[in-house]
């Protein structure tokens, strides 16, 4: 190679007789010829790859157009990823879910369970799915008729995810196990009726009970653990049945003489009107009650809540 191509230089090269002999020239060009000839250079030049990368870049085509084809959903959404390879393109299952919580609160120790919906335009509809919490093992579950996948989990300690495959589609969800919101201090604030010319109190609830005067009104005022933040709340009011004797003057004039035995002094209980729900005033971790009027029979008053991560007490 470095002879021809002094040969090359050679040949072009101009120069005077004294300082440089043409004949010694034109005999090393000879001798380079007959030293080439008969050899095939096109052996000494590299292998030409242009022709492999046209047939992968055609076969590539070739796969692609069969994509768009055969499957266009998923040719479409391949060819998207590629053109777009920094926009939040979501990657194309054939089972296609509903959208879904990829974060929950759980009542830490408590079973839960976590419900997936197959999309009404899903391509395939797999029979069941699988999940499995942490390392621990997986749990399987079937297709139901309203086309939901239900997952039954025991109780749980410790935050984890859970790594849900249900046919082509792999999905995950955090799970954070949390105590449920409990009380801290709750009291009662009591109005008493104008005639008794008495100033409302305060009263602490901690023993679950209270007396009052009939006609009194009372607003319940409590306060979460751990400063829990309350999402909402409702008071339900229940007045409690009473037991009252019977009547046995009344119904030993209907009695029958016939009869072998008269009425007994059995006690009997009056039917309590329908519960009575109200909601409750939340700011923050504390909430609060409407005043509720007392009357003469035994009053229950429930507190109920949700705090701001979705448990409730």
């Amino acid at each position: 190679g470095d002879r021809l191509l002094g040969v090359v230089e050679l040949q072009d090269q101009v120069e005077s007789r004294e300082s440089l002999s043409p004949e010694l020239r034109a005999a090393a060009m000879a001798t380079v010829a007959s030293q080439a000839k008969g050899r095939n250079f096109e052996k000494a030049l590299p292998n030409a790859r242009h022709r492999g990368w046209s047939l992968a870049v055609l076969t590539a085509f070739a796969v692609a157009g069969a994509s768009l084809v055969l499957v266009p959903k998923a040719g479409i959404n391949a060819l998207k990823r590629w053109l777009m390879p920094l926009a939040d393109t979501p990657r194309y299952t054939f089972t296609k879910l509903e959208p879904y919580a990829e974060r929950i609160v759980v009542p830490q120790g408590e079973p839960f369970s976590i419900t997936l919906s197959l999309s009404a335009d899903s391509d395939q509809r797999p029979a069941s799915g699988t999940a499995r919490y942490g390392i621990q093992e997986p749990i399987t579950t079937t297709l139901s008729e309203d086309l939901k996948y239900r997952f039954e989990f025991p109780g749980q300690q410790d935050p984890g995810t859970v790594a849900i495959q249900i046919g082509d589609s792999r999905n995950g969800v955090e799970v954070i196990p949390t105590t449920r919101p409990t009380i801290e201090s709750v009291s009662a604030r009591v109005t008493y009726p104008d005639y008794l010319e008495l100033k409302p109190r305060l009263v602490d609830l901690r023993a679950g009970s209270l007396s009052v005067v009939a006609g009194s009104k009372v607003s319940l005022e409590a306060r979460t653990a751990e400063s829990r933040q309350i999402e909402q709340g409702t008071l339900t009011v229940r007045d409690l049945p009473v037991v009252r004797e019977r009547n046995l003057y009344d119904e030993f004039n209907d009695f029958d003489e016939g009869a072998e035995e008269g009425p007994s002094a059995e006690e009997e209980e009056t039917e309590p009107p329908a519960p009575r729900v109200s909601s409750l005033r939340v700011a923050g971790d504390s909430m609060t009650s409407e005043p509720t009027e007392i009357g003469v029979v035994p009053t229950e008053m429930v507190l109920n809540w949700r705090d701001v991560l979705g448990l409730d007490n």
